[in-house]
């Protein structure tokens, strides 16, 4: 059965969008409509040129449905898009086409393309991502990167792709000293000795928007957080991902080597959990 669409005009922003509904109710999707573009012609166009995108959850409280850190992901995606030369539509715009999509428990995607091309996308959230142990391995990543580390753009695939080559869940990315720097989808956290260490911002990974958030969270829990350089040779108490979509999820392996879980990354997802719960 073919998606319903239906043209939706917000008079107060002058925003003309087409809205997609897949009938199944698996994504909605809003797409720049000015050119009388369809879904798929705008994709056809994103796939064609250099995009930034972003990622963000939204939940359903007793409050209604919640962006997790709305501003903070749309400061981010205006950034990538300065540093990638590609057009940032005005935050009224984007801010009304996130909330046709945010309905409930879901997974959005805000793409943006060189050419003006943009798709708002939402499906169900996986919570089989959510919280649970992940299996990651490793990738080298070139010390004088093409593109900026600290922008999210399309070309970050590549990663993604090492990873299912290699047959986990996600990859860290490894300076050529060892350093680990952040994964292909998510920043990294150890726990050794009782203390929390997480890389610094230092320009070779993204300002994940959940890490701040986790570093909040455990700071106000009374646990100590440093940040500081974490060695793929580095003896870990304990190891895991922070992201929007996965929350906390504690590392499970590293390049078939298991880790255990333990009771900070446990006492932290229980916190994380309740907070637009």
């Amino acid at each position: 059965m073919q998606p319903v669409s239906q043209v939706s005009v917000n008079h107060m922003l002058g925003v003309h969008t087409l809205r997609f509904d897949d009938t199944n109710g698996d994504t909605i999707t809003v797409a720049n409509g000015v050119n009388g573009d369809s879904k798929m012609q705008v994709r056809g166009a994103l796939m064609s040129e250099k995009v930034v995108f972003e990622t963000m959850r939204s939940y359903f409280s007793s409050s209604g449905t919640v962006v997790f850190c709305l501003e903070e992901h749309l400061e981010r995606l205006r950034i990538s898009a300065g540093l990638m030369s590609v057009p940032m539509p005005e935050i009224d715009r984007l801010t009304a086409e996130i909330s046709e999509v945010a309905v409930g428990d879901r997974s959005i995607r805000v793409t943006l393309g060189e050419g003006g091309s943009r798709l708002v996308e939402s499906s169900p959230c996986d919570f089989s991502r959510v919280g649970l142990p992940v299996s990651v391995g490793t990738f080298e990543v070139d010390d004088s990167p093409k593109f900026p580390s600290t922008a999210k753009h399309g070309y970050r695939s590549a990663w993604s792709d090492s990873a299912s080559l290699q047959g986990v869940d996600e990859v860290l990315l490894v300076s050529s000293k060892g350093e680990i720097l952040e994964s292909n989808n998510s920043n990294v956290f150890a726990v050794v000795g009782g203390k929390i260490v997480t890389p610094p911002l230092d320009g070779r990974q993204l300002a994940g928007v959940t890490r701040q958030s986790v570093i909040e969270l455990a700071l106000g829990m009374g646990l100590q957080v440093q940040e500081g350089a974490l060695l793929l040779s580095d003896p870990f108490d304990e190891l895991f991902l922070t992201s929007s979509l996965k929350e906390v999820a504690p590392v499970s392996s590293i390049c078939g080597k298991a880790l255990k879980s333990g009771s900070v990354t446990v006492r932290l997802q229980k916190s994380f959990s309740t907070l637009y719960r």
